[in-house]
């Protein structure tokens, strides 16, 4: 299974994303998939997110038999029916993520050809798409209160959109030479980033800090999510372990903004949920 989700905030059900080319809708009533299932021939989707409750916007690699090559599909479906409203081919290389705000205008898509593409929902058209950065483009999050998009990169690095405006980054937040595969939004300044050296490392966006390390796994962390308090983080890593982070603290984090950022102390700093004790903190106790 890619890619499992919540159907609606009333949990009616959950869509799921089979490696075996198919996604399936889930009834929270029998759990069983007679709500909707379709099998794809030839097509992997990697990603599933919900538009509404009749829509389901996924990405697909459709095999090209004549062609001998591969096409990138993004694909809107209504669950109702087999075949999608429409496919776009806007990319020539692996869709990351995607995401879309509630006002369901643009479904915006990060790759791994370093652009990030919008598709309008409502005229089924390109939108826009950026210049090509020198980096897979990994990870798409929504920022204060969906008005900015945080892009997270293959080297590490953040790049900061206003929404609707995807040409270019606005502002870009430099971080360590590993690949952000998820983060998760945790305030409207602070974003959890996971990363391929295992690490879940916080950041607060404005003003700019590398507020520490907030958790870590054996090898790389490939998932992050919220719950619905806001009270824990889960991740998941190759390790083959689901952990869980209490992240209350950041909630009464104050950050002074006339105070010098050292960045190389504040991306070793362990913050409370890390399982590792400070090593400055330590120390200070003893003194």
């Amino acid at each position: 299974m890619r890619a499992l989700k919540d159907r609606s905030n009333e949990g009616a059900g959950v869509d799921s994303a089979l490696v075996r080319r198919s996604w399936k809708a889930w009834s929270q009533y029998a759990w069983s998939a007679e709500l909707h299932s379709v099998g794809i021939h030839n097509v992997s989707i990697e990603e599933a997110h919900n538009v509404d409750t009749c829509l389901l916007k996924a990405r697909m690699v459709e095999d090209n038999k004549l062609l001998n090559s591969q096409v990138i599909l993004t694909s809107i479906w209504d669950m109702r029916k087999k075949d999608p409203i429409f496919s776009r081919k806007e990319m020539d290389d692996y869709v990351s993520k995607m995401v879309t705000t509630e006002a369901k205008r643009y479904l915006v898509c990060s790759s791994g050809e370093g652009t990030i593409t919008s598709i309008n929902l409502v005229s089924h058209k390109l939108h826009m798409q950026s210049e090509m950065y020198d980096t897979e483009l990994t990870s798409l999050c929504l920022m204060r209160s969906d008005s900015k998009l945080l892009v997270g990169s293959s080297k590490g690095t953040m790049f900061l959109f206003n929404w609707g405006q995807f040409g270019y980054h606005s502002d870009e937040f430099p971080g360590v030479k590993q690949s952000i595969n998820s983060m998760i939004p945790i305030t409207e300044n602070i974003v959890v980033t996971a990363c391929e050296d295992g690490v879940l490392r916080a950041t607060h966006l404005f003003p700019q800090r590398h507020l520490g390390v907030a958790g870590q796994h054996q090898f790389s962390v490939e998932c992050l999510d919220i719950s619905g308090d806001g009270t824990f983080i889960a991740s998941s890593s190759h390790d083959q372990l689901i952990k869980f982070w209490n992240i209350r603290y950041f909630e009464e984090m104050n950050i002074n903004s006339r105070v010098k950022s050292k960045k190389r102390e504040e991306m070793k700093r362990n913050l409370p949920s890390s399982k590792f004790q400070d090593c400055s903190a330590f120390f200070s106790e003893l003194a």
